[in-house]
């Protein structure tokens, strides 16, 4: 006998700020910040020792705050902000409610509502119908039976 697994919860905000800093932090766009921010707190340093105090502050500043881990979360908060006010429909609560296939797609249903959130799964990302099986028996085994 096989078990369902029931994943169910409302998102928040605090939720795409967390996958926005992950997905940077799997790019490697952390070490290009701090990378950046080396470079410009060299130049702010330079400009200091050249007795350019204002010029210095004003370089060095953002490389601080490049440094800073908490910064990332501030970025992100910045860049979820304006999409979550403009989209409501991200709080709805959420449900692995169904799936189903066609030709080139696999789709899982995020709510049993009417029009509600999904997820698109483009078949060609599969290495070979091996894996596509796979997927499909993982997604029986945990969603159900396709609609």
């Amino acid at each position: 006998m096989t078990e369902t697994l029931v994943l169910r919860w409302t998102p928040r905000p605090g939720d795409y700020v967390s996958a926005v800093v992950a997905r940077r932090g799997a790019r490697g766009a952390r070490w290009r910040d701090r990378i950046l921010g080396s470079v410009l707190m060299l130049v702010g340093l330079i400009a200091l020792r050249a007795g350019l105090w204002p010029v210095a502050v004003v370089v060095a500043a953002p490389a601080v705050l490049v440094w800073l881990p908490v910064f990332s979360r501030i970025q992100a908060g910045m860049l979820v902000r304006p999409m979550w006010k403009a989209n409501p429909h991200l709080a709805d609560p959420v449900e692995l409610a169904g799936w189903t296939e066609s030709s080139d797609v696999m789709v899982i249903d995020l709510s049993k509502e009417r029009g509600g959130a999904l997820m698109v799964i483009a078949t060609r990302g599969a290495a070979g119908p091996v894996d596509l099986d796979r997927f499909r028996a993982i997604l029986r085994e945990r969603i159900g039976t396709p609609r």
